[in-house]
């Protein structure tokens, strides 16, 4: 199987950029590339990610981020699916000295108003996060991730 990957990061005060590129075994090119912004002075920042797969479908990923009170963020953007329909969120994240917890609503391109509720605990070597997502008619999507680090090897998990 032939596959190539390159990446690449800028960091400087107040914004990181990062754009990765790969090529499949059949020639096809997909790409990722993400902005982040940060000002200080007004405790305001802005994101934005895009993702081509080799098919040619896209996702993308724009919004803003303001500290309200200490160690609290609001996230509001916007999210257009790989199936081109267009959602919308507003989020409020609380950071803790043991990690973060993450609440809100995610509008989808129907009107439909699901609720998140996501936990993320850091520990010596990683950190775990649980997250649930309660759709308008009540159905649940649970998605677990764990992520741990050891000398020369991440590896990251992932159950929905």
């Amino acid at each position: 199987m032939l596959f190539r990957s390159t990446s690449s990061t800028t960091r400087s005060p107040g914004s990181r950029d990062h754009t990765a590129t790969w090529t499949n075994q059949n020639g096809q090119t997909g790409s990722h590339s993400s902005d982040y912004t940060w000002n200080k002075t007004t405790d305001t920042g802005t994101f934005s990610s895009a993702t081509t797969k080799t098919n040619g479908k896209s996702d993308s990923r724009q919004g803003t981020i303001t500290e309200t009170a200490p160690n609290t963020y609001q996230i509001q953007g916007t999210n257009t699916g790989f199936n081109g329909k267009t959602s919308t969120f507003d989020l409020t994240k609380t950071k803790t000295d043991t990690g973060a917890s993450t609440t809100g609503s995610i509008t989808g391109p129907n009107g439909g108003v699901s609720t998140l509720n996501s936990t993320t605990t850091k520990n010596s070597n990683g950190f775990t996060k649980d997250t649930t997502i309660t759709g308008p008619n009540g159905g649940q999507t649970k998605i677990d991730t764990s992520q741990t680090k050891t000398p020369g090897e991440t590896v990251k998990n992932k159950e929905i």
